[in-house]
């Protein structure tokens, strides 16, 4: 009996013998993934059952802040309806109120009265609200004067000078944390660092 085969013979047997082997590791795969997923819809059955219906207003579900307590303070940035942000979270982030342009427009002059207002507006109907700071730096939203860009101001030879860059810098920063203290839980140190198809980071300030 002749035991030689041909290339093409063995290839063909090898196929086969493959085919089979992933057919079983199919079938295993499926048999697995049915009896986990009949675990799955069991559980989640069964949580569906401890949640309201849906289509009710904010005050008849769970609070966010109480569901997640245990985990992190569940809290919001920016603005929303009051009375849902109240009931579900523990803390609150300004948004536009702390950016630079809005806290030191002018060289010197430091406004903090729209950040302080939307704090206030939470800290009136809750005494336990958490608060954190926005941006200290940030490429977006704050003077150009900051970087020392064009045109010259303040004293300033507006060349994109690196040292007056950095001490106008360090003169905000030093303000804002000196104004909040420990008023603020934390705060976003620099906002969006990484750099965009069209603003390369090498090209931010």
């Amino acid at each position: 009996m002749n035991s030689k085969r041909s290339l093409k013979q063995l290839v063909s047997m090898s196929s086969k013998s493959a085919s089979r082997q992933a057919l079983l590791l199919s079938l295993s795969v499926l048999l697995v993934a049915s009896l986990l997923n009949n675990g799955l819809f069991t559980a989640i059955a069964a949580t569906n059952d401890d949640l309201p219906p849906t289509g009710m207003t904010f005050e008849h579900y769970p609070a966010l802040k109480d569901e997640y307590k245990d985990y992190f303070s569940f809290g919001i940035f920016g603005r929303g309806e009051i009375e849902g942000l109240l009931y579900n979270y523990a803390s609150y982030t300004p948004g536009n109120e702390m950016k630079p342009e809005s806290t030191q427009r002018e060289k010197g002059i430091f406004t903090y009265t729209s950040a302080d207002n939307a704090m206030k507006a939470y800290s009136d109907r809750n005494s336990d609200m958490l608060f954190y700071g926005h941006t200290l730096a940030w490429h977006s939203q704050t003077p150009t004067w900051m970087w020392d860009a064009p045109p010259a101001r303040y004293g300033q030879s507006g060349e994109f000078d690196r040292e007056t860059a950095l001490e106008n810098l360090n003169t905000h920063i030093e303000n804002v944390l000196g104004y909040y203290g420990s008023r603020l839980e934390g705060i976003d140190v620099v906002n969006e660092a990484i750099g965009t198809a069209d603003l390369p980071i090498g090209e931010r300030p």
